[in-house]
């Protein structure tokens, strides 16, 4: 057909609908997958299933948080835990893998945790997994009472070295010897 000829008329179909529920038979549950029948096919659809659903089959039995494991880790543990899951993301993140393990957590009291970032940008992205990154920490260390608090630290965040200029200018400050070998050597940076 070209371009400018008129299509031919559209054909017409009717569509039924029918309520499953009236082909269940009483007294039996609803299935969970229905077959249709669409021109010979074997498709399936699946039964959607409510939230209220899913709570009613639950066999009745809730984890009370006060039943939870709350015993004392050092820092050392929470260290490898916060280490071990960092590591567990790196394939799929590595951006994220970088900030869990430039910031590690540092226990300031009993209850107290904080991890200080440099920015808001790593404070959100840390935010943002909280919920998993705890998850996995609380079940390594067995406290589920663990959490932390993230505190920018925007002074820290200065003294990083950007450019090159900077990062000599570091290294001459824990090595005052490269600056005798640049001299020596001619360097121009």
């Amino acid at each position: 057909m070209h371009w400018s000829e008129t299509p031919s008329a559209p054909k017409k179909t009717t569509k039924v609908k029918t309520d499953i529920r009236s082909r269940v038979p009483s007294g039996s549950e609803m299935p969970t997958t229905v077959k249709v029948n669409n021109r010979g096919s074997d498709a399936r659809i699946p039964r959607l299933v409510s939230l209220q659903d899913l709570l009613k089959e639950d066999s009745g039995e809730t984890i009370r948080t006060e039943e939870l494991p709350k015993e004392s880790y050092t820092q050392e543990q929470l260290t490898e835990a916060w280490m071990e899951y960092a590591y567990s993301i790196k394939s799929s993140d590595l951006d994220f893998f970088s900030t869990l393990s430039s910031f590690l957590p540092v226990i300031k009291t009993a209850t107290q945790v904080e991890v200080t970032v440099h920015n808001s940008t790593q404070s959100s992205d840390i935010i943002k997994m909280k919920p998993q990154l705890l998850a996995a920490v609380r079940k390594v260390i067995k406290n589920f009472d663990f959490d932390f608090e993230i505190v920018i630290n925007k002074e820290e965040a200065k003294e990083i070295a950007v450019t090159p200029q900077e990062k000599f200018a570091k290294m001459i400050e824990k090595n005052p010897l490269l600056e005798k070998l640049k001299n020596k050597l001619e360097l121009g940076f």
